[in-house]
């Protein structure tokens, strides 16, 4: 055969592989396909035989054939779900796309590359994996042509879905919310365009909806769910194409919405809309494979919900299928193999807990092994730290101690790679604070069961501090020491960390303090890379106190005392009910219309503030939110911190010794020390109680200061005139302070004092004062803030504990509303508020208020406290938790009288405030009632006193007022 009849039997050969092909995918038929490959690769061979060197007229032929093998083998895949076709497919592909030079036909170039791309998200799905999915969305950027959105041409629409569609995958595997948002947006504003013809809307259109569910899944928006479900139903009907698709999305929305609160009539539904799919004719492989997928997840959900091992076994059957249609041979990396897996290892798992059968849980832990073993981290970590988490549970319930803490490790270094991207975004630190809030706390459990306490302590720590965590490792260390360059790169990090707490992005900020606390760690400087030693605990509970560790996650609730200068830790028995009630208290069940503590409170506070303080409906309000603290009291008692109360007597903690409390953010929030127990008792009447966000704060602060100086922060009061909107108690406050301590240890800032003098202040004070408004911002942490003299805000960003800002302060009294607050807009473990703030800039202990707070009871609260804390020379005269404690107590129990007898109030204050109980809620400003001239009785000589009759009343007996504030430190 010559040349030019070999490279006429080429292209012979090509045109015949292109018709095959056409015929194959207008059928799924496996014969064209095959036909066209066989076609395809003699093509190849006859052109391989030509001993000249290639004409651009060859190399086009070459190419040709390359692209047609290479969309021949991701037929394949599509038809047979073999991952070697894919890979295979790929690789032709790029054949076809190496460049020849200057004859290359760049309208060909273009159309292979398209070709290429579409194969590259086929593989980044198939793997999992980042990296095809990364080279596919920077090839259909290439290829839009543009600059920006907005210069787009609505021609190149299958570029932007493609570019789209692989950053939606890469947002979707690496739990980057704001990716898969960005992404969801920009297909949204094209789809708006009106140039697009009717293939590119549909296309879009599908498109739309498949980011948007990434979106709400990730995000739990039941709204965009909702909106979802209605824009999936539009499309479905009897001559409207891609059906499957439709009913598809309408069953997988239904499946999540359940989880948002949703009932089994929703699952059902979403049962029959899967079903729908598999009676569609000539139903496509990776459409039934995803529906097999869904339908077998929304069994499960039944199965958990109803305890139904029938529903569960549905679930395992349609998994059973997967593996059947798609092949599980070792070596195979199609991740839809341990995907699959992990869902029948739950299920094992779930009914094995259910039937508390051990054989069950074995083959749950062989299925998690076999699926790990598939999986590269390096790769798909996501996946892997899934797969890695699923083991982690099953060998904990199965009391496999060390494997399971072996097994945490594995996930802490899948999540290891993903943070050591450079991309990372701020988004992904937050998904890995919430997917890991239960792993750490159940880790440090593990290791306590093994006798590695010090282990599970330093576990605790690295856990619960993914915003500010170890940002006071640093305290106390002589910057001085560094050299010139790490002290210019720690500056630099400073700035952008304070630059991202200016903007107000919460998430930002945790992303720029790592970086800052990076170059500590390469500096050494880092105390937190070493465990607790045995020692460090010694010194903290020489005293003859205990901790008290509080470990929950979902459903499960754990609790450990650690005693003696030796330390040995105690399990105490909880019920089993005990999580499930907690979690009640905390999120309510909306199924049931029962509000969890945060919807409770802004009910309270909005109700409250909606009319001003004399609106009639506001004494309802409070007795409202005074049930709820108390309800909250009875079920903290019950399940939590009365069986703590009877192992600490158990093994001989007596009463009064000091308890600190190390509980997650989320039960941080709470009123722990204050829970009811035994005998209408407080439990920190018994235990005088703190709390710490992890054990390094309790070592942060340098020696206590020889001289008392009280710094005092008031209200923001212009020109020293009480308004309606000044604290009428928080100026009384100022002059109950001063009375208690003599002017050379008291400093008082008024009038023009903000956020520069009093950070300013506060290193050079022992004891920080503040009786201003306070705030907890509920959307973002950060915002939460201080209200100062001058009108401006001290916020939880401005505390910095940078190598500038370091505080040596023993305490900060914070009488202010909400600034006790903590562990509420943040993943559950996060300890996060304006109390730990100051403890990370070094203040050892700190007070602060778990709701709105009012000025008369915030005002009486501080008076009692000092008066049991420090004696007439500013000397200690017991831990700041046993005078909380007692000032608490004291405030229940105080009559009027004796408020008016200590000068606290005067008569006519006492005579309001008794009306303001009983007939609208609290004195605010200087208001003078009605009825005082009724009441009072005033004497020839001397001030007004008050009748025998309200003398005995006690107007402070709501948890409200007594029980509001909690601290932290010791």
């Amino acid at each position: 055969m010559t040349e030019d009849e070999r490279i006429k039997a080429g292209l012979i050969l090509q045109q015949k592989a292109e018709d095959r092909l056409d015929a194959a995918e207008q059928t799924n038929n496996p014969k064209p396909l095959a036909q066209s490959l066989d076609f395809a690769d003699r093509g190849l061979e006859i052109l391989q035989k030509l001993s000249s060197p290639p004409t651009p007229q060859v190399e086009a032929i070459r190419r040709f054939l390359w692209c047609v093998r290479g969309r021949a083998r991701l037929l394949e895949f599509q038809i047979h779900a073999t991952s070697s076709s894919l890979d295979q497919a790929v690789e032709d592909l790029r054949e076809a796309n190496k460049p020849i030079g200057a004859d290359d036909d760049p309208v060909l170039r273009a159309r292979f590359e398209e070709y290429l791309i579409i194969a590259l998200l086929s593989q980044g799905e198939h793997y999992s994996d980042c990296a095809p999915l990364r080279e596919a969305s920077r090839r259909a950027l290439n290829r839009m042509e543009c600059n920006s959105a907005v210069d787009l041409k609505s021609s190149k629409y299958r570029m932007f879905n493609a570019h789209c569609l692989a950053n939606l995958r890469i947002g979707t595997y690496t739990s980057d919310r704001g990716l898969v948002e960005k992404t969801a947006r920009q297909l949204r504003n094209f789809l708006s365009r009106d140039d697009l013809e009717p293939l590119a809307q549909d296309m879009i259109s599908k498109s739309v909806i498949m980011a948007l569910f990434e979106y709400a899944k990730l995000k739990d928006k039941k709204g965009v769910f909702e909106s979802l479900l209605e824009m999936s139903s539009i499309y479905i009907g009897e001559d409207l194409p891609d059906q499957h698709f439709y009913f598809y999305y309408r069953g997988a929305i239904k499946v999540e919405l359940y989880d948002l609160g949703g009932d089994a009539d929703l699952l059902k539904s979403g049962i029959k809309d899967i079903e729908a799919i598999f009676a569609i004719p000539d139903l496509g492989l990776n459409s039934r494979l995803s529906g097999m997928q869904v339908i077998s997840q929304a069994f499960f959900r039944l199965g958990k919900a109803l305890v139904s091992k029938s529903h569960l076994e549905k679930s395992i059957g349609y998994l059973d299928g997967i593996l059947k249609i798609i092949g599980s041979a070792e070596g195979d990396r199609n991740t839809m193999i341990p995907r699959t897996l992990t869902s029948i290892a739950s299920a094992k798992h779930t009914i094995g807990m259910m039937e508390g059968n051990p054989i069950l849980l074995e083959e749950a832990e062989a299925q998690y092994i076999n699926g790990l073993s598939r999986v590269l981290a390096e790769s798909a970590p996501a996946l892997y730290s899934q797969l890695a988490t699923g083991l982690f549970l099953v060998r904990y319930h199965q009391k496999k101690w060390e494997a399971a803490v072996e097994t945490f490790a594995r996930l802490e270094y899948a999540w290891s790679i993903v943070m050591a991207d450079k991309k990372v975004t701020s988004e992904i630190h937050a998904q890995r604070a919430r997917d890991m809030a239960g792993s750490y706390s159940r880790a440090a459990y593990c290791l306590l069961q093994l006798g590695f306490i010090s282990e599970a302590f330093f576990l605790i720590d690295h856990g619960r501090g993914q915003s500010l965590r170890a940002a006071n490792a640093f305290a106390g260390t002589d910057f001085s020491q560094l050299d010139d360059e790490v002290r210019k790169r720690l500056k630099e990090r400073q700035i952008d960390w304070q630059q991202a707490q200016r903007s107000g992005d919460a998430e930002e900020c945790r992303y720029r303090l790592r970086l800052y606390l990076d170059i500590l760690r390469e500096a050494g400087l880092d105390e937190l890379s070493r465990p607790k030693t045995v020692r460090d605990l010694e010194g903290i509970l020489s005293s003859g106190g205990v901790l008290i560790l509080i470990f929950s996650a979902d459903k499960w609730v754990k609790a450990v005392i650690v005693s003696g200068g030796a330390p040995v830790f105690h399990e105490v028995p909880l019920a089993e009910d005990a999580a499930a009630k907690i979690g009640t208290l905390i999120h309510g069940t909306p199924l049931d219309d029962c509000l969890g503590w945060a919807d409770s409170y802004h009910h309270f506070v909005g109700s409250s503030n909606a009319n001003g303080p004399y609106d009639p409906d506001a004494l309802a309000c409070f007795e409202n939110w005074t049930k709820v603290v108390n309800a909250a009291r009875v079920t903290l008692g019950g399940c939590l911190m009365e069986p703590i109360r009877n192992e600490l007597m158990k093994i001989g903690i007596k009463e009064g010794s000091p308890v600190v409390l190390l509980p997650p953010g989320e039960l941080a929030a709470l009123p722990l020390s204050n829970a009811e127990v035994r005998g209408n008792r407080c439990f920190a009447d018994l235990w005088p109680t703190s709390s710490i966000p992890c054990l390094d704060l309790l070592r942060s602060s340098s020696s206590q200061q020889t001289d008392l100086k009280i710094l005092v922060v008031g209200p923001h009061c212009p020109d020293e005139e009480v308004t309606d909107s000044v604290l009428h108690f928080a100026m009384r406050e100022r002059e109950v302070i001063s009375r208690q301590f003599s002017g050379d240890h008291l400093v008082t800032l008024k009038g023009q004092a903000g956020v520069e003098s009093v950070l300013d202040s506060i290193p050079r004070s022992s004891i920080v004062h503040f009786a201003c408004h306070g705030n907890y911002n509920w959307d973002n942490v950060q915002n939460s803030c201080v209200h100062l003299p001058d009108g401006t805000d001290l916020s939880l960003g401005a505390l910095r504990p940078t190598i500038d800002s370091l505080f040596n302060t023993r305490l900060v009294m914070l009488s202010c509303c909400e600034t006790g607050i903590s562990g509420v807009s943040v993943p559950p473990d996060e300890f996060e508020g304006i109390l730990p703030a100051f403890l990370h800039c070094g203040v050892r202990a700190a007070i602060g208020s778990l709701w709105a707070v009012y000025d008369d009871a915030a005002m009486l609260t501080s008076y009692r406290f000092y008066h049991e804390f420090l004696d007439e020379k500013g000397r200690e005269k017991c831990p700041p938790s046993h005078a909380l404690a007692k000032a608490a107590s004291w405030l229940r129990q105080v009559t009027l009288g004796e408020l008016v007898d200590l000068r606290l109030l005067t008569p006519e204050e006492a005579v309001g405030l008794v009306e303001s109980r009983f007939g609208q809620i609290r004195l605010r400003t200087g208001y003078k009632s009605k009825r005082v001239g009724k009441i009072l009785k005033s004497g020839r000589r001397g001030p007004a006193r008050l009748d025998p009759e309200l003398r005995g009343v006690m107007p402070y007996t709501s948890p409200v007022d007594w029980g509001a504030f909690v601290l932290i430190g010791y």
